[in-house]
């Protein structure tokens, strides 16, 4: 094995490992002791940093909507737009589309932030020396072969680990053996493919959940407790593969403007 998937290796581990370990305490109401940052301390971050498990030497495609590479999170990030046929650029929203960015921009925030804002403090990112291929695929506008098109370019490229953290009702209609295909490849050539289930109440499926291989993830609390439903009830799933910080997190564009602003989900943890 390369060195290069042994990193891509250790980084899994050690959050597999570190998210399964509850936190020591969370505060009763509210935000978590910690703030919105508490799963820097959660997912002992700053020893996984320390060991120089950064990230260095792996790549990873995230897949996604609109991305914003201008907020001061990002900046100095390894970061590469990579342009899907299917799909309209991903950047090429305004900095004020916030409903079209913030989910991109928090979900690579979460990977390789730089713990800055607009505000001051920022997310931080659990890989900040990972080189990222952006694929602008989830956004509503790409045509069905999207997905097949952007796996085959991601291990072109060199990917080492996959990450979808949302999805549509669209893909989830059109999900075609090209797909299948597409994450077999994907698992042939040694490339992890990390996938968010739906969160309760969303209007999207997991497209990805039901084909073999994929690693499905849910999200927990500062507690270890499985997020919640609007009404209160744990949102369990039986497809469940591995679990991580979801609820109260650190995110971007959320409130408006690219300061640190909470966010939860699925695509969080993934």
């Amino acid at each position: 094995m390369s060195g290069r998937r042994w990193g891509a290796a250790a980084i899994a581990m050690a959050f597999v490992v570190a998210s399964a370990a509850a936190p020591g305490a969370a505060a009763a109401q509210g935000l978590p002791a910690g703030g919105l940052l508490w799963y820097v301390d959660a997912m002992k971050i700053p020893a996984i940093h320390d060991a120089d498990i950064t990230g260095d030497g792996v790549t990873i495609a995230v897949f996604d909507a609109g991305v914003n590479l201008e907020v001061a999170n990002l900046r100095d990030a390894d970061i590469e737009i990579r342009q899907l046929d299917q799909c309209p650029d991903p950047t090429e929203e305004a900095a004020t589309s916030f409903e079209a960015l913030q989910h991109g921009t928090s979900v690579t925030s979460l990977i390789v932030g730089n713990g800055t804002s607009d505000s001051g403090t920022g997310p931080v990112g659990v890989a900040p020396n990972a080189r990222i291929l952006y694929y602008g695929a989830l956004q509503d506008s790409c045509d069905g072969n999207a997905f097949p098109a952007a796996v085959a370019d991601a291990i072109a490229q060199g990917a080492d680990i996959v990450s979808m953290s949302g999805g549509s009702t669209r893909l989830a209609d059109e999900l075609s053996q090209p797909s299948a295909d597409a994450v077999a490849d994907a698992l042939r050539a040694g490339v992890l493919v990390v996938a968010g289930l739906p969160n309760a109440d969303s209007a999207w499926e997991n497209e990805l959940g039901k084909v073999n291989g994929v690693v499905n993830v849910a999200s927990v609390d500062a507690a270890a407790q499985a997020a919640p439903r609007r009404d209160g009830s744990p949102m369990t799933n039986d497809d469940v593969d591995i679990v991580a910080p979801g609820v109260d997190m650190a995110g971007l564009g959320w409130d408006g403007t690219w300061g640190m602003s909470l966010w939860s989900g699925n695509s969080a943890a993934t």
